[in-house]
């Protein structure tokens, strides 16, 4: 019986490992994976071993997924939480990675990225637009505004020579 259990533990470790070497999982969604295919006591012990072996760490999970989005395609600290959330993250986990995430900043980068590859010169069309974007990504109504006054400050502060256009409101 022992080397039956040894035999299932092998295969549920297997299956996990290559289950994490296409990216980080958390806790939750190895368990997930491993039910569909073993018993309860196997997955608790490969889940225990993981730990141990420090390849499966909810809060380090965390942080890289919020550090990737900020990086990559920035989000709204609450869209953050919530896709965090789905993944199984516990709570505090997800509190401790968003600790110094900054929805201003990052509103201001999307709204930049965004506002340098829209056509529009019309001022209010690009503030709707600009607005509707930042809406999408998560942010809310006075993250928006207030970085979109502050684009449009700034762009009013450093308005472009006759002839030359301006990315900003």
């Amino acid at each position: 019986m022992a080397g039956e259990e040894d035999a299932v533990f092998r295969k549920a470790l297997g299956r996990a490992l290559r289950y994490l070497a296409f990216r980080p999982r958390s806790e939750s969604e190895v368990r997930h994976h491993l039910l569909n295919r073993f018993p309860q006591e196997a997955v608790a012990s490969v889940l225990a071993h993981l730990r141990e072996q420090a390849l499966l760490d909810d809060r380090a999970f965390a942080r890289m997924w919020v550090q990737s989005r900020l990086d990559h395609k920035p989000k709204s600290a609450a869209l953050l939480a919530r896709e965090m959330a789905g993944h199984g993250v516990p709570r505090d986990a997800i509190q401790e990675a968003l600790a110094e995430a900054d929805d201003e900043a990052a509103a201001a980068q999307v709204a930049r990225q965004y506002l340098k590859r829209l056509p529009t010169s019309d001022r209010r069309e690009s503030y709707r637009k600009s607005w509707d974007h930042l809406r999408r990504r998560g942010f809310s109504a006075s993250v928006i505004r207030s970085t979109l006054s502050r684009l449009e400050q700034e762009a009013q502060e450093g308005a472009a020579p006759e002839g030359e256009t301006n990315d900003s409101l």
